[in-house]
């Protein structure tokens, strides 16, 4: 999406509040056989408008990936519907058409008119997404989807429409209760989102899981394209590299020989600045094992990137979302060891049923060696409030987590 396109209004709630009504929470409902009922007329009426797919899976990276697309389908001309999740202020991120948000009257006025169904939160609103899309169409002459898979792949309602162009953007540890124990298990169910005779980009890093994708790819007659990196990368770097080369192989399936490879330096959400006062805010939706990896990396790198998120902060604020212990404890090992994400750590509790709770936090972090500046609350609130002049503060873990700070009226958000 555009970000100067974007508005957050109060509006926006009235959304949020139909959902949890009607739908709850957010959870991982995988059933094809009711989906089929949902989606099968959608998937017939895009194929008769020969209607490009590009569906986008991974741990990390695969939001960027697919803004970074969206981009460069814009600035040569193309009209991509860009299906993203989950969704940081309000739900109408998810609803990109042609770079700008779906509009607040127009996506209630669908919620009322589909009611309830026997889909999950994340299917109902896909399937809004599919019968806004169909509308978009009709209208358009140059039309792409781009769907970013909600959760593994082979069983994601994303999955249920055959993609021209699958991409992988990697493979780490979340959400393993429901893909699988091991790695090797997580890339099977990413890799669903294949298609015989059709391409793959590939970011994929381990040699084993490289091994295991040449494999699955030449039993399954897929064409695979891998993307080779060097350590000296950041996971900034690949992501464009992985955006470019699935772009270029696109554009050439399109038989479009001259065409623009510009991509703005800064895209939604990656990431938010904001200022409190005469102190910056940099938040970052880094949340699991990977993404925090990739995070100290890049703010390490300070000589590779324009933009000012990768100088060295004064505090980091972190609010995680719900994981196994083991998982947990690696997380907050790796930001132990990692002084350059900020000099005191403060981890907050936030308002959702996925939040880890401060007590597991506070567990965990006992059994590390001390040494750190660190502190607990249950609201950061109390840390806005105790801010000294001039501080550079990151803001990273759940998106729920950076959502509830960036909707509150005290902060300015910079797009």
């Amino acid at each position: 999406m555009i970000p100067e396109e974007f508005s957050y209004s109060e509006n926006d709630p009235i959304l949020e509040k139909w959902l949890e009504s009607h739908f709850g929470n957010e959870v991982f409902t995988p059933d094809q056989n009711r989906l089929k009922k949902y989606f099968s007329s959608f998937k017939e009426k895009f194929n008769k408008a020969k209607v490009p797919i590009i569906t986008i899976a991974g741990t990390n990276g695969k939001g960027e990936v697919a803004l970074l697309l969206e981009s460069l389908l814009l600035e040569n001309g193309l009209q991509p519907l860009l299906w993203t999740s989950p969704h940081v202020m309000t739900v109408r991120e998810r609803f990109s058409f042609s770079g700008k948000l779906v509009e607040n009257s127009r996506l209630l006025k669908l919620f009322e008119s589909l009611g309830e169904s026997e889909l999950s939160y994340y299917e109902f609103l896909f399937y809004c997404f599919c019968h806004l899309s169909l509308e978009e169409v009709k209208k358009l002459s140059k039309p792409i989807l781009i769907l970013e898979v909600g959760l593994g792949g082979r069983l994601d309602a994303t999955n249920f429409f055959d993609a021209d162009l699958a991409v992988l953007t990697s493979i780490g540890r979340d959400h393993m209760e429901l893909l699988g124990p091991t790695l090797s298990d997580v890339l099977r169910e990413k890799l669903g989102i294949t298609r015989a005779n059709k391409p793959l980009i590939c970011a994929v890093q381990q040699n084993y899981l490289k091994k295991l994708t040449k494999n699955f790819c030449t039993e399954n007659s897929v064409n695979l394209q891998q993307i080779e990196n060097e350590d000296s990368l950041s996971f900034k770097e690949i992501n464009r590299m992985t955006a470019l080369t699935a772009f270029k192989t696109f554009i050439k399936s399109m038989d479009i020989s001259a065409y623009s490879l510009s991509i703005p330096n800064k895209l939604w959400a990656r990431p938010f600045e904001v200022t409190y006062k005469s102190c910056q805010f940099i938040l970052i939706g880094s949340h699991n094992l990977d993404g925090l990896r990739h995070l100290a990396k890049w703010v390490n790198n300070t000589d590779q990137f324009v933009d000012e998120a990768c100088f060295k902060f004064d505090e980091l604020w972190i609010g995680l979302s719900r994981k196994p212990g083991k998982d947990l404890d690696q997380c907050l090992s790796l930001i132990h060891k990692s002084p350059c994400l900020g000099e005191l750590i403060s981890f907050a509790g936030f308002d959702h049923p996925r939040a880890t709770p401060l007590k597991a936090i506070k567990e965990s972090w006992s059994k590390l060696d001390q040494g750190r500046k660190v502190r607990f609350e249950e609201s950061w609130r109390t840390y806005l409030q105790n801010l000294s002049s001039e501080q550079r503060v990151l803001v990273c873990g759940s998106n729920y987590f950076i959502g509830e700070i960036l909707k509150s009226s005290d902060l300015k958000l910079y797009l």
